[in-house]
Order: structure tokens, then C-alpha cells, then sequence
């Protein structure tokens, strides 16, 4: 087709300069010709033709590509200065199209829908954002969220079981999934840089939960009160297991921490079901309570003799009455805890008239 419309179109180009060349003659001889008119007309028929079956190159939207998880700070900037260009919808969603992204606003599918499936992309545009209270009402019991989302802002109803997150987002927020009291699996990917305050605090049917080791430190109070779990996988590359991390953990038998950790935090594991528990030589902090009221804790071991107990701060009606450095307190009364001679550890279990064995 390409080629019969260039031929037609150099028809259309040639042809007419004939017709015309024999037009201006015939005039000069002042015998008026239509042959001469015809082969002009002709001619420009031929290009017109030409040019309206030449094949042209289809309208290819440009790809918007998404920055990668570590360019976190310009997804940031490029949000914040988008400009909103229509909302929109789909039977799933109700969203907002801005000039560089998406955000999603509102879930209006089927809530007796088994899943849903967040997607990365909606018109071509990459999709960045997942508003406040999307899924707060949401009784669906699967949501997976795909590669490329940014920043997921919205809570989850109690209804909620399975949870995928990408590894694009930069952070788990803080008590997001709190009171999710169905929810038994969590996929929290490498790439994610923190699990913010209390983000999983009361989920009573989590069993198990995996860390990736980009996640430097457990904030406070990230699984309090998960009362059925019985397993959590911290990958190395873990610095900090923070205040209240596992405090009333019921069923955490034990726990395996990583010779990267060097900071455990007040009241970290207090009245968790530790029954033993080993502390690498890597930790050089421990918070005062970190294992009070750990009932059914009879075997610590300290590695580091240098370990210090950091002293917690105790007060009444908002002020404080003194510190303290108690951190056995209320503990298993067959408790026995290894470590060093002559180390913080050693003095502390005299102090708190706790059994103390010499590696």
C-alpha cells in the first residue's frame, strides 16, 4: 500500500507540470485545449490519493517509567508537584488522574469479592498512591498490592487475612494493620526501609511473621499484643528491636536474634512466652523491663560482657519519681542466665536475686 501511494503521489507531482506546461502553451496559441486541463487535474487527483492511503506511523503513548525503590525522594517531589487533571473510575475504583500518576481514592467493588488486586497501573499512568480510608471498611480477605506503589496511606478493616505489600513501598505506617484480628498472613518484601509504630499491634491470628533485612529496626510496639505468634524470621542486617516490640506475645516461645543486632529496647519482650532466649555479643544495650513478667522464661544467655542496662525512667501522674534498672522482674523463678563473670549482667542478676551460671 506504501508503495502504490508513492507512485500515485510522483504521478500527482509530475503530471500536473505536464498538464500545466501544455495548458500555458495552448493559451499562448490561443487554442483553449481541455486535454491539456484534464492531464493537470488528473494529476492533483493522483497526489490527493496518494497522500490519504500512505500508511501512517500509529500514536504511541510514551511509557512513563517508574522510578526505582531508592529514588523514594524524587517519587516525593514529583507528587507533590503534580497537578490533577480529572477523577475517574472503573468498577473496581475510584481514583484521581494527576498528570504523572494516579492515586487511588476509593474501593467500589464487590465486597463479597475473595480478593483484590491493587493495580500498578490505571490510563497508561503509573498508579504511586492508595488514599486515606480506601480499605478501611474493606471485607475482602486478600488484598495484593503490585510492584510500583509508592505510598499506601489507607488502614484495614478487621475482615482482613492475607496481605501482600511491594517492595517499591518505602515503609510499613505506623498502626496500619492495627486491630486486623483475622489477619494470618503478611508478605513484607526486601526493600521496605521500616515498620513504623504499632503497624501490626493486636493482630491476634498472626502466627508468623518474616523480616526482610532492609528493615533496620522493629519500632514500638510493632507487634504488641499478637498474642498467637509463634514465629518471627529477623534477617541480618537488623540493628534495633525497639520499646514494647513483642510485649504481650503470648505463644513467642523464642527467638532467634542476629549478630547485627545491637540495641534491644525497654520492655522489648515483656510478658511474652519466651521460654529461652540468646543474646549475641553484637548487643551492647539492653532497656531496663525488657523481660519482665516473661513467666515461662527459664534460660537467657548474654555474650557480650560489656552489655549495658539502660535505665528506664518509672512515674506517677506525669512526673517522674526516679529510674530503675530491673530487668528480670517478675520472670520464671527457676530463671538462670549465662554470661560473663564480673559483667553488667552478672551484677544485675545479683541484684535482682536472679540465678547467674559462668559461660
Amino acid at each position: 500500500m506504501e508503495t502504490i501511494a508513492i507512485i500515485l503521489m510522483l504521478i500527482g507531482v509530475v503530471v500536473p507540470l505536464v498538464g500545466l506546461v501544455m495548458l500555458v502553451i495552448s493559451l499562448i496559441k490561443k487554442k483553449a485545449k481541455k486535454k491539456p486541463l484534464i492531464i493537470l487535474l488528473a494529476g492533483i487527483l493522483c497526489f490527493i490519493i496518494g497522500g490519504i492511503i500512505m500508511p501512517t506511523e500509529p500514536t504511541v503513548e510514551p511509557e512513563v517509567q517508574n522510578p526505582t525503590a531508592n529514588e523514594s525522594g524524587s517519587i516525593s517531589k514529583l507528587i507533590k508537584n503534580a497537578v490533577l487533571q480529572y477523577p475517574a473510575s472503573n468498577e473496581i475504583f475510584k481514583y484521581n488522574v494527576y498528570d504523572t500518576y494516579i492515586e487511588i481514592t476509593e474501593y467500589i467493588g464487590s465486597q463479597e469479592a475473595t480478593s483484590i488486586t491493587v493495580p500498578a497501573k490505571l490510563e497508561n499512568l503509573p498508579v504511586y498512591v492508595v488514599d486515606h480510608r480506601v480499605f478501611d471498611m474493606c471485607k475482602v480477605p486478600t488484598i495484593i498490592f503490585e510492584e510500583g506503589i509508592y505510598d499506601i496511606k489507607s488502614g484495614f478493616s478487621s475482615s482482613l487475612v492475607s496481605v501482600t505489600l511491594p517492595s517499591t513501598l518505602d515503609y510499613v505506617g505506623g498502626y496500619q494493620f492495627k486491630n486486623c484480628y483475622a489477619l494470618k498472613n503478611v508478605v513484607i518484601p526486601e526493600g521496605i526501609d521500616s515498620i513504623q509504630v504499632g503497624a501490626f499491634e493486636s493482630c491476634s491470628k498472626l502466627k508468623e511473621i518474616t523480616i526482610p533485612s532492609t528493615v533496620k529496626e522493629i519500632s514500638t510496639g510493632v507487634f504488641a499484643y499478637c498474642t498467637s505468634l509463634e514465629k518471627v524470621n529477623l534477617s541480618n542486617g537488623m540493628k534495633t528491636i525497639g520499646e514494647k516490640a513483642f510485649v504481650q506475645c503470648k505463644n513467642l516461645k523464642s527467638i532467634d536474634i542476629p549478630d547485627t543486632v545491637e540495641t534491644i529496647k525497654f520492655n522489648a519482650f515483656q510478658g511474652s512466652g519466651l521460654v529461652s532466649v540468646e543474646i549475641p555479643a553484637s548487643v551492647t544495650k539492653i532497656g531496663a523491663s525488657a523481660f519482665l513478667a516473661c513467666e515461662s522464661l527459664k534460660e537467657v544467655k548474654v555474650h557480650n560482657s560489656d552489655v549495658t542496662i539502660e535505665p528506664q525512667t518509672y512515674e506517677s501522674n506525669g512526673v517522674a519519681m526516679g529510674t530503675h534498672t530491673t530487668l528480670f522482674g517478675q520472670c520464671n523463678k527457676d530463671l538462670v542466665v549465662y554470661g560473663k563473670p564480673a559483667s553488667a549482667i552478672a551484677r544485675t542478676c545479683a541484684e535482682e536475686n536472679v540465678s547467674f551460671k559462668a559461660f
